[in-house]
């Protein structure tokens, strides 16, 4: 059995009378990556902020085994530092050894001797990355780690985090990427109002709520939704009657019977499965409207 890379419980945290957090708990096993999601306001930062310790928690614990490294959403260097030098500089700040093989993957060495200030913005995020990666640690917090960068970056990030988790390090990431998220992650913990609103895999996220799938029909005239059984009628959208069905099978043919037998011509039907981040935006919706 995996042994815990990081164990959160009961988080608090508070500015004044707003209480941000309230009660977050979350565990992360070696070799695991986990999401940290949630709306705007939902506490996420604050989180992130508290576990890596960079603020105070106001109460709870938060336990870490091994060697950390972080990539900060927002972060900065010198700046007339060169790549190699800011590397040198934080292997003898942190005495641990630097990662050539991900440097080589995440393109350092192509960097040259470009003072920071004249990196792109996707050349300063892998380079921080590569600065995270020192002294190879076992728990990785990634804040957006993705942004900025060009397909050929954010690939070869990807390919890094593979080999990381091959390795038995555990990420904890923040991103705004449901693709990413659904691609990379074992485990999503997505908090709302300061909690911790659902904790689980991708799989388990998307069975949350009403699953199925979303049927969009163009016809010549409107069909008798109240003659549907396999098939709830949800509105319209740029011309498509939209429909909502747990029995995509039954619930075409439905569709399409009910058309034929009322002489309804069909002009397009568009089908498509509740995605990711279908359900994040549902879970983003329920929080405005509290």
């Amino acid at each position: 059995m995996s042994k815990s890379a990081l164990t959160v419980q009961n988080l608090c945290k508070r500015y004044g009378e707003k209480e941000v957090l309230k009660g977050v708990s979350l565990t992360l096993k070696e070799g695991e990556i986990a999401a940290l999601l949630g709306p705007n306001g939902a506490g996420k930062t604050t989180a992130l902020e508290c576990i890596e310790g960079l603020r105070t928690r106001d109460s709870g614990r938060v336990e870490i085994s091994g060697r950390l490294g972080v990539q900060l959403q927002s972060s900065s260097l010198p700046a007339t530092i060169r790549p190699q030098e800011a590397l040198e500089l934080f292997r003898r700040w942190n005495g641990g050894e630097r990662d050539r093989e991900a440097e080589t993957e995440l393109g350092i060495d192509a960097l040259g001797k470009r003072p920071y200030r004249a990196l792109s913005t996707g050349q300063k995020r892998r380079l921080h990355l590569a600065l995270a990666l020192i002294g190879r640690p076992s728990l990785l917090f990634l804040d957006e780690p993705t942004a900025g960068l060009d397909v050929e970056g954010r690939a070869a990030l990807h390919r890094q985090i593979g080999r990381l988790k091959e390795r038995g390090c555990a990420i904890l990431l923040a991103s705004h990427d449901m693709a990413e998220v659904e691609r990379l992650c074992d485990q999503i913990v997505l908090l709302k109002g300061g909690r911790v609103a659902f904790s689980g895999s991708p799989s388990e996220l998307l069975c949350q709520g009403e699953t199925g799938a979303q049927i969009s029909l163009k016809t010549s005239i409107p069909l008798d939704a109240a003659a549907l059984h396999n098939c709830r009628f949800t509105g319209e959208h740029q011309g498509y009657a939209l429909y909502r069905t747990q029995q995509l099978g039954e619930g075409l043919w439905e569709l399409l019977s009910l058309a034929r037998s009322a002489g309804v011509r069909v002009e397009d039907l568009r089908v498509e499965h509740q995605s990711l981040e279908d359900r994040f935006l549902d879970f983003a919706q329920q929080e405005e409207t509290k």
